[in-house]
């Protein structure tokens, strides 16, 4: 079943001699979405936009091994050892290196979109704009004023930049 949503819904309705662990992948375009094969259990797949294109690919697999790699952190790359015992019992192992940020070589073209990015990011921080969004929303939705926009102007007039809170504070 597709629908205009940009979204497949897939269902397995039947599972023959499967492996023991079973994944179904599905790849729409340039899109893929894989889980844990049940039956008739509905699972979204994301198309790309604008017309579906013609063929799905529908691959099954089974899990040898997984191991969850910490995602946050201190430390822009993680070195993981996955260990898979094989059919025949011996054992075997795969090595991860997963980063976080792209290499200097894909940094190089992305440069300045990169910089444009952090001093965003740095501008936000600086005046404390998303808290300060953030917090106004809430109030917003807990008063709920008629005006909502003109509440806000008013509000956001009413409270001291970061600036001047800051030099109210060492006063």
């Amino acid at each position: 079943r597709c629908s205009r949503a940009a979204v497949m819904d897939v269902t397995v309705l039947e599972a023959k001699n499967s492996p023991a662990r079973p994944w179904v992948a599905v790849g729409v375009g340039s899109r893929r979405r894989q889980t844990r094969l049940e039956v008739n259990r509905t699972f979204p797949v994301p198309a790309p936009a604008g017309p579906l294109p013609t063929s799905v690919q529908v691959s099954l697999f089974e899990l040898l091994a997984s191991r969850g790699i910490p995602a946050d952190g201190p430390r822009k790359e993680v070195i993981c050892n996955i260990p898979v015992r094989k059919p025949d019992g011996t054992q075997s192992e795969v090595l991860l290196r997963v980063r976080r940020e792209a290499g200097e070589e894909s940094q190089a073209s992305s440069g300045a979109e990169g910089q444009l990015a952090q001093e965003g990011r740095d501008y936000l921080q600086r005046h404390q704009l998303e808290k300060r969004v953030q917090e106004l929303i809430q109030e917003v939705l807990r008063k709920q004023p008629a005006e909502p926009y003109k509440y806000m102007r008013e509000r956001l007039k009413q409270r001291p930049t970061v600036e001047e809170a800051a030099a109210s504070a060492d006063a």
